[in-house]
């Protein structure tokens, strides 16, 4: 091959090399886009990755499933017997309002749970890569007061859109986010 030709190589090489990393910035660029505001990567509307939960897709949804806990069971949800709701301000359950496939499932608040995706916790929350193994839990003051607590998620765990680095008070009405799951305080 002539000089000319080996040039025109490197060239055509080199400009190939550079779109791969401009392809390479600009997935991680809306990723980051996505993540600030509050949609999921796989979600975000032009958005690259199959990553996070697909809504109206029960198969990509996560899963839900109570671990065994001797002070905590939740119930399946049935609609017929649900938790009461909380009087006064008093937090009685948290029920999930996103993802759709789970909206209306409820959790009594009895003294301590945990959230996560451990087999170790009172609420398992399969399938969602956001939310780590031992993610938050949600316990009673001796004051009886409701408090959440974030147990050093990756994440985070957003208390009505800010994210909580201490133990907060929860009041009837509040949501809590945890990964892809928007569960609402009643």
């Amino acid at each position: 091959m002539t000089d000319n030709v080996l040039t025109v190589l490197k060239f055509a090489f080199l400009a190939l090399l550079y779109l791969f990393f401009l392809r390479v910035l600009w997935v991680v660029a809306s990723e980051v886009r996505a993540n600030r505001a509050g949609v999921q990567p796989g979600n975000a509307p032009g958005g690259a990755g199959t990553a996070g939960v697909a809504p109206g897709l029960p198969g990509d949804a996560p899963q839900y499933a109570a671990a065994p806990v001797a002070t905590y069971q939740p119930p399946p949800f049935s609609g017929v017997g649900k938790p009461k709701k909380g009087k006064r301000g008093i937090v009685a359950r948290f029920v999930i309002i996103e993802p759709r496939e789970r909206r209306g499932q409820a959790f009594p608040i009895s003294q301590e749970f945990t959230i996560g995706r451990s087999s170790g916790c009172s609420i398992q929350i399969l399938d969602d890569t956001f939310i780590s193994s031992l993610h938050c839990r949600v316990y009673r003051d001796e004051a009886g007061n409701t408090l959440l607590e974030d147990l050093g998620s990756t994440n985070g765990t957003y208390l009505n859109g800010d994210r909580i680095r201490v133990p907060k008070p929860i009041h009837r009405g509040d949501r809590v986010q945890i990964g892809g799951t928007i569960v609402e305080a009643q």
